[in-house]
């Protein structure tokens, strides 16, 4: 599977498959892409990343059959999201203050932005903050 990026077939892995993941069939991974991993037992369930040898670009690979993520993530509920959203708060916070090393404004766009509690923070922090999210059931449309 070449790079969507550059193209070229040559990468280097980064992280393995979780051993718990590692004979499953897409349709069965589907039920993985939650908002939390507590259904897990605090596993975090990951398809092998690898970094590209060319453009540096990280992915997953294999690459998941793309309907099959999507109608995964739209459909998915989390209310265990919900109790932990001061705790995402706080972490959130902390990685605002790296990404503040970095720079010290500009825009930002999170993909996967879940309830928008990410987009909340970096804009306090006054980024130009922007969401995009395929669950029906987090998705808030005063947060992007």
């Amino acid at each position: 599977m070449p790079c969507n990026l550059c193209g070229s077939e040559e990468y280097t892995v980064i992280y393995k498959v979780p051993p718990f993941m590692e004979d499953k069939t897409d349709e069965e991974l589907s039920s993985y892409y939650s908002y939390s991993s507590i259904f897990l037992g605090g596993k975090k369930p990951h398809s092998q990343i690898v970094k590209c040898n060319s453009c540096r670009l990280v992915y997953s690979y294999p690459r998941r059959d793309d309907l099959l993520i999507r109608a995964s993530y739209k459909n998915v509920e989390d209310a265990c999201y919900l109790l932990t959203q001061e705790e995402r708060r706080k972490k959130f916070q902390a990685e605002l203050k790296e990404i503040r090393n970095l720079t010290d404004a500009g825009k930002i766009l999170d993909v996967g932005c879940s309830t928008g509690i990410f987009l909340e923070e970096a804009r306090l922090q006054g980024f130009d903050a922007y969401g995009v999210e395929l669950s029906k059931w987090a998705f808030n449309p005063f947060a992007s």
